[in-house]
């Protein structure tokens, strides 16, 4: 009697601490790695960094190309992509959403971690500047970002047309939505007259397609964006998190027991990405650009004449207050 009673005991407890373990309290056998883009030559550019990691890792690294940043947001929100590198303004949506957090950022091959929106057309084009394409905005297509793309879309919507008042889905002839690879390829191929797209992506895309150099010329720069940011699932297991950041923290790094032969191939793998090495950040580095999201939309509030007065003043006055509580956390540099 006392041994069945012993067992069931036993078992009884083991049910229970099954039932108390934590979601999150398993084991990893492999990692997905998000990257948007669609052709291989985003997938090879990845591959021999993402290649060390498994080695690290001791599993199965694969990659997960999407088309767009709603995918990549997708895939970690349900558990099907574990690591990936987004935008901010993606960032910022999926960090919003629960599963994800900032664990590191890369800094770029000029020693800079930060980036560029530019806008892009064809070498031959008789646009010469912004000025240009508004002039002629009406008989010209538009290839932009996807809504969730911070140099896509956010910042030149913000700092470039909505400061010369331009609504692009008023002003142009047509307009199209796209990655930067496919947007960049637009604007080569003729379907696009002009294109947002990221600075980061243009300078490695037109490095691995000399043709398309030859082909465009960038006439607008905006503001300096912060680098993108690598993220993770919150609920990876706290061990393939500091595993995982002690990787990338080191990578292309001179480290006690790395010999020359594994610091070359990782430098040369970074520079094919155009990052120098990757440093700590966190969800902080949103900031800047979550100003910018308000100041669109404070801007937006403004400028609706269907609002009744009072509703316009609260709703202001809410924006007033979500910029001062994010300014008084930002970085002076952000402000």
């Amino acid at each position: 009697m006392r041994t069945w009673l012993n067992s069931l005991l036993i078992a009884a407890c083991l049910a229970l601490m099954t039932a108390l373990t934590p979601h999150y309290a398993y084991a990893v056998d492999k990692i997905t790695f998000g990257i948007v883009g669609t052709s291989d030559a985003t997938q090879n550019v990845w591959t021999p960094l993402l290649a060390a990691l498994s080695r690290a890792l001791s599993i199965p690294v694969e990659i997960k190309l999407s088309e767009d940043y709603a995918g990549i947001i997708r895939g970690v929100q349900n558990g099907q992509i574990d690591v990936a590198m987004l935008g901010n303004e993606s960032a910022i949506k999926a960090v919003d959403a629960g599963a994800t957090e900032i664990f590191a950022k890369h800094v770029f091959r000029n020693g800079l971690d930060e980036y560029y929106s530019i806008l892009i057309v064809k070498k031959s084009s008789s646009l010469n500047s912004v000025e240009d394409v508004f002039a002629n905005a009406g008989s010209l297509t538009l290839a932009m970002g996807d809504v969730n793309s911070t140099s896509g879309y956010l910042v030149p919507s913000y700092a470039l047309f909505d400061r010369y008042k331009i609504v692009p889905r008023k002003a142009f002839l047509r307009g199209s939505r796209g990655n930067h690879e496919q947007n960049i390829r637009a604007v080569v191929d003729g379907a696009a007259d002009v294109a947002t797209v990221s600075s980061a992506y243009y300078d490695r895309l037109i490095k691995a397609h000399p043709d398309w150099a030859r082909a465009l010329r960038v006439i607008w720069t905006s503001p300096p964006i912060p680098s993108d940011p690598l993220v993770w699932r919150k609920n990876l297991p706290a061990e393939t998190k500091a595993k995982i950041k002690d990787f990338f923290l080191t990578y292309g790094v001179t480290r006690p027991g790395k010999n020359e032969k594994d610091l070359t191939e990782e430098r040369n793998a970074l520079e094919n990405l155009d990052v120098s090495k990757f440093v700590a950040s966190d969800n902080a580095q949103l900031l800047p650009v979550r100003l910018i999201e308000l100041y669109k939309i404070r801007q937006t509030i403004e400028e609706d004449t269907q609002l009744p007065p009072a509703s316009r003043r609260q709703k202001l006055e809410l924006i007033e207050q979500q910029m001062e509580s994010l300014s008084a956390t930002a970085h002076p540099s952000v402000k």
